[in-house]
Protein backbone atom coordinates (compact mmCIF):
# COMPACT_ATOMS: atom_id res chain seq x y z
CA UNK A 1 0.00 0.00 0.00
CA UNK A 2 3.17 2.18 0.92
CA UNK A 3 4.17 1.89 -2.77
CA UNK A 4 0.67 2.44 -4.32
CA UNK A 5 0.74 5.97 -2.45
CA UNK A 6 4.37 6.88 -2.97
CA UNK A 7 3.33 6.41 -6.78
CA UNK A 8 -0.15 8.12 -6.22
CA UNK A 9 1.89 11.26 -4.89
CA UNK A 10 4.80 11.29 -7.40
CA UNK A 11 1.42 10.71 -10.27
CA UNK A 12 -0.15 13.63 -8.09
CA UNK A 13 2.84 16.11 -8.16
CA UNK A 14 3.33 15.16 -12.14
CA UNK A 15 -0.45 16.63 -12.89
CA UNK A 16 -0.40 19.85 -10.83
CA UNK A 17 3.40 20.71 -12.48
CA UNK A 18 1.89 19.80 -15.90
CA UNK A 19 -1.51 21.39 -16.06
CA UNK A 20 0.13 24.73 -14.17
CA UNK A 21 2.87 24.57 -17.24
CA UNK A 22 0.05 23.74 -19.95
CA UNK A 23 -2.13 26.74 -18.26
CA UNK A 24 0.81 29.20 -18.65
CA UNK A 25 1.85 27.95 -21.70
CA UNK A 26 -2.01 28.42 -22.81
CA UNK A 27 -2.47 32.02 -21.58
CA UNK A 28 0.67 32.83 -23.29
CA UNK A 29 0.15 31.73 -26.53
CA UNK A 30 -3.59 33.21 -26.60
CA UNK A 31 -2.14 36.45 -25.44
CA UNK A 32 0.22 36.18 -28.43
CA UNK A 33 -3.11 35.24 -30.65
CA UNK A 34 -4.97 38.62 -29.25
CA UNK A 35 -2.60 40.89 -29.26
CA UNK A 36 -1.69 39.72 -32.83
CA UNK A 37 -4.73 39.73 -34.80
CA UNK A 38 -6.37 42.97 -31.84
CA UNK A 39 -3.28 45.40 -32.12
CA UNK A 40 -1.13 44.22 -35.16
CA UNK A 41 -3.39 42.97 -37.43
CA UNK A 42 -1.74 39.74 -38.05
CA UNK A 43 -3.45 36.49 -38.22
CA UNK A 44 -1.31 34.09 -36.34
CA UNK A 45 -2.72 30.85 -37.54
CA UNK A 46 -1.15 28.05 -35.76
CA UNK A 47 -1.84 29.86 -32.12
CA UNK A 48 -5.49 28.63 -32.67
CA UNK A 49 -4.25 24.66 -33.39
CA UNK A 50 -2.04 25.13 -30.67
CA UNK A 51 -4.30 26.32 -28.00
CA UNK A 52 -6.82 23.62 -29.21
CA UNK A 53 -3.81 20.84 -28.35
CA UNK A 54 -3.33 22.16 -24.82
CA UNK A 55 -7.32 23.15 -23.60
CA UNK A 56 -7.30 19.35 -24.91
CA UNK A 57 -4.41 17.85 -22.54
CA UNK A 58 -5.68 20.50 -19.69
CA UNK A 59 -9.41 18.80 -19.99
CA UNK A 60 -7.93 15.05 -19.63
CA UNK A 61 -5.34 15.80 -16.98
CA UNK A 62 -7.98 18.08 -15.23
CA UNK A 63 -9.72 15.14 -14.85
CA UNK A 64 -7.34 13.00 -13.52
CA UNK A 65 -6.79 15.72 -10.74
CA UNK A 66 -10.52 16.05 -9.94
CA UNK A 67 -10.88 11.81 -9.89
CA UNK A 68 -8.00 12.16 -7.44
CA UNK A 69 -9.21 14.94 -5.17
CA UNK A 70 -12.61 13.24 -5.14
CA UNK A 71 -14.72 15.94 -6.93
CA UNK A 72 -15.53 14.21 -9.90
CA UNK A 73 -19.14 13.87 -10.96
CA UNK A 74 -21.37 12.01 -8.28
CA UNK A 75 -25.38 11.87 -7.60
CA UNK A 76 -24.24 13.25 -3.72
CA UNK A 77 -28.22 12.96 -2.39
CA UNK A 78 -28.37 9.29 -2.78
CA UNK A 79 -24.93 8.99 -1.61
CA UNK A 80 -25.25 11.09 1.03
CA UNK A 81 -28.71 9.23 2.48
CA UNK A 82 -26.59 6.17 3.24
CA UNK A 83 -24.85 5.48 6.22
CA UNK A 84 -22.84 2.74 7.58
CA UNK A 85 -21.63 -0.17 5.21
CA UNK A 86 -24.55 0.52 2.62
CA UNK A 87 -22.63 3.71 1.92
CA UNK A 88 -19.51 1.89 1.82
CA UNK A 89 -20.77 -0.90 -0.63
CA UNK A 90 -22.44 1.40 -2.71
CA UNK A 91 -19.44 3.53 -2.84
CA UNK A 92 -17.32 0.28 -3.88
CA UNK A 93 -19.94 -0.32 -6.57
CA UNK A 94 -19.56 3.10 -8.25
CA UNK A 95 -15.36 2.85 -8.25
CA UNK A 96 -15.45 -0.14 -9.98
CA UNK A 97 -18.05 1.15 -12.62
CA UNK A 98 -15.54 3.98 -13.04
CA UNK A 99 -12.62 1.73 -13.07
CA UNK A 100 -14.59 -0.75 -16.19
CA UNK A 101 -15.69 2.63 -17.63
CA UNK A 102 -12.30 4.26 -17.76
CA UNK A 103 -10.41 0.81 -19.08
CA UNK A 104 -13.11 0.73 -21.71
CA UNK A 105 -12.09 4.15 -22.94
CA UNK A 106 -8.72 4.04 -22.91
CA UNK A 107 -8.71 1.19 -24.72
CA UNK A 108 -10.79 2.71 -27.29
CA UNK A 109 -8.34 5.59 -27.18
CA UNK A 110 -5.27 3.23 -27.74
CA UNK A 111 -7.10 2.26 -30.82
CA UNK A 112 -7.67 5.89 -31.91
CA UNK A 113 -4.19 6.58 -31.24
CA UNK A 114 -3.09 4.09 -33.26
CA UNK A 115 -5.34 4.75 -35.98
CA UNK A 116 -4.02 8.05 -36.13
CA UNK A 117 -0.49 7.10 -36.66
CA UNK A 118 -1.45 4.47 -39.38
CA UNK A 119 -2.87 6.57 -41.50
CA UNK A 120 -0.62 9.62 -40.51
CA UNK A 121 -2.93 12.55 -39.73
CA UNK A 122 -1.45 15.93 -39.03
CA UNK A 123 -3.30 18.91 -37.98
CA UNK A 124 -3.96 21.69 -41.16
CA UNK A 125 -1.67 24.34 -40.29
CA UNK A 126 0.65 23.32 -38.02
CA UNK A 127 1.37 19.45 -39.14
CA UNK A 128 1.75 18.19 -35.82
CA UNK A 129 0.82 14.35 -35.50
CA UNK A 130 -3.17 14.26 -34.42
CA UNK A 131 -2.18 11.81 -31.96
CA UNK A 132 -0.38 14.43 -30.26
CA UNK A 133 -3.85 15.64 -28.69
CA UNK A 134 -5.62 11.88 -29.24
CA UNK A 135 -3.27 10.09 -27.02
CA UNK A 136 -4.52 12.84 -24.03
CA UNK A 137 -7.58 10.20 -23.99
CA UNK A 138 -5.63 6.97 -23.32
CA UNK A 139 -3.25 8.52 -20.74
CA UNK A 140 -6.00 10.38 -18.61
CA UNK A 141 -8.27 7.39 -18.62
CA UNK A 142 -5.57 5.11 -17.71
CA UNK A 143 -4.38 7.46 -14.55
CA UNK A 144 -7.84 8.02 -13.80
CA UNK A 145 -8.58 4.10 -13.81
CA UNK A 146 -5.69 4.17 -11.28
CA UNK A 147 -7.28 6.73 -9.24
CA UNK A 148 -10.19 5.39 -8.65
CA UNK A 149 -8.19 1.95 -7.65
CA UNK A 150 -6.40 4.14 -5.01
CA UNK A 151 -9.75 5.87 -3.85
CA UNK A 152 -11.48 2.28 -3.50
CA UNK A 153 -8.00 0.67 -1.95
CA UNK A 154 -8.43 3.91 0.55
CA UNK A 155 -12.16 2.78 1.22
CA UNK A 156 -10.95 -1.02 1.85
CA UNK A 157 -8.80 0.46 4.60
CA UNK A 158 -11.22 2.94 6.04
CA UNK A 159 -13.52 -0.04 6.21
CA UNK A 160 -10.57 -2.70 8.13
CA UNK A 161 -10.49 0.30 10.67
CA UNK A 162 -14.30 0.03 11.05
CA UNK A 163 -14.82 4.00 9.55
CA UNK A 164 -17.54 3.41 6.96
CA UNK A 165 -18.93 7.35 6.98
CA UNK A 166 -15.67 9.01 6.03
CA UNK A 167 -13.93 7.33 3.05
CA UNK A 168 -10.50 8.38 2.33
CA UNK A 169 -10.06 11.11 -0.44
CA UNK A 170 -6.40 12.38 -1.74
CA UNK A 171 -5.70 16.25 -2.14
Amino acid sequence: MKAIQAIEKALAQAEEIFIMFLLSAMVIVVSIQVVSQSFLHLDITWTEEISRIMLIWCLMIGSCIAVRRGSHLAVEFVYQSLHGAAKLALRMVVLLICVIVCIYICRSGVYMVSSHIQRGNFFGITHLPLWAASVAVPLAFAIMAFHFVVLALNDIQAFRLGDFDKPEVNT
